[in-house]
């Protein structure tokens, strides 16, 4: 691995530089630092043969690769839209206006729900975190974006959160996602574990996924399966959202074609057809899973509900993984499963004066907004 020429030492022994695509990195390097499943070298690979703009920065030390801060060059965001997020419902008005938030630097890897740094990043010195933000900020300003933008960090309390306010980010919550760690050694064991009335649940909702004729298959190699698993993706966004995905037409397609460890798709098929579909990747023990799609139709609740989270639980205990990353959809129904819920926050620092105000005023705002929608829909979630 070359980095490149912008290459600035922090101290001795560690050295800060911007890197080109995670195909300059050898996977196995890149890998090894990986600390959840979104962090895969071949997901970051294949988003960026689609036409992603990578801006990452590595932190070497003594010449060794110890950290990679993922991060884009966004015009149309891939983890949430922060201008619409944070603007609501004024949010065209707005750029009209021109108080704008896009272009942005974003922080994190491409289509995920976090925003975690490759590596130990917690046990980095103070000053080498704050040169890193000090990169980010550079190359933010030399790419003419408005803002860098962490979108969802998980850890509010964490060293890396900490310098980032010292750093002059403002602060707002970006609501919760579902964790589960996994403390049982296969399914069974997870059931029992849980209460009487959700043991019927689950076992109602198992014998509904048999009754419907429905069959899962994790499979490493989904080469024969991908093209149809992105049409029910696009087709269920659409039906949701109103709009076409923002995912790049043929990524999942890439990502398949060249099988890589840690990452597989959960295929529910009935009478030979592709009823279902999600894409799971692991790395050091942690399992996240997206880009879910199921086929209209009286199986899709069956289908859903067993890729959601028993498809996840069983396959997860079998690898011996320690938790599953759920996401932020359907929270009652993975606290129903006994997932718990972890607030995450949006980190974000204008380029310009102007755009440092306008986040200033908005992060209290946005704050008490989503707050409050959480709270509506999931009563306690982030407390």
């Amino acid at each position: 691995m070359t980095l490149l020429e912008r290459s600035t030492g922090v101290r001795t022994g560690w050295t800060i530089a911007e890197l080109g695509g995670a195909a300059g990195v050898p996977a196995e390097q890149w890998d090894g630092l990986a600390r959840r499943g979104f962090h895969r070298h071949a997901w970051f690979v294949a988003a960026e043969s689609c036409g992603l703009a990578p801006r990452h920065v590595g932190v070497q030390r003594n010449g060794v690769l110890a950290a990679i801060f993922p991060a884009y060059l966004e015009w149309a965001s891939l983890h949430g839209d922060l201008h619409r997020r944070w603007l609501g419902p004024l949010h065209r008005l707005a750029w009209l206006a021109g108080a704008r938030l896009r272009p942005t630097l974003a922080v994190g890897a491409p289509f995920a729900t976090a925003s975690d740094p490759l590596g130990e990043v917690e046990s980095l010195p103070d000053d080498v975190l704050a040169g890193v933000l000090d990169r980010l900020e550079a190359i933010a300003r030399a790419e003419g974006t408005r803002a860098v933008v962490w979108p969802f960090l998980a850890d509010p309390t964490g060293q890396l959160a900490a310098a980032a306010r010292r750093a002059g980010y403002v602060e707002a919550f970006a609501g919760s996602t579902a964790r589960l760690p996994l403390a049982w050694r296969g399914f069974d064991g997870y059931v029992a574990a849980r209460s009487r009335s959700v043991r019927r649940t689950v076992r109602r909702e198992r014998e509904a996924f048999a009754a419907a004729g429905l069959r899962l298959e994790a499979a490493p190699d989904w080469r024969h399966a991908a093209a149809a698993g992105e049409s029910l993706y696009r087709a269920e966004a659409r039906a949701r959202d109103g709009r076409e995905p923002l995912l790049p037409r043929g990524f999942l397609e890439r990502l398949a074609a060249a099988p890589a460890p840690g990452i597989w798709a959960q295929l529910t098929w009935r009478d030979g057809e592709l009823a279902g579909f999600s894409v799971n990747l692991e790395a050091a023990g942690v399992v996240d899973g997206t880009l879910a799609g199921f086929a209209a139709g009286p199986a899709t609740e069956a289908a859903w509900l067993n890729d959601l989270v028993h498809a996840p639980i069983a396959l997860g205990c079998a690898a011996g993984c320690a938790r599953l990353e759920l996401g932020p959809t359907a929270l009652r129904a993975k606290l129903l499963r006994g997932a718990t819920l972890v607030p995450r926050v949006t980190l974000a620092r204008g380029t310009t004066r102007r755009t440092r105000a306008l986040l200033t005023i908005l992060a209290p705002v946005v704050d008490r907004r989503l707050r409050r929608k959480e709270r509506r829909r999931v009563p306690g979630a982030d407390r």
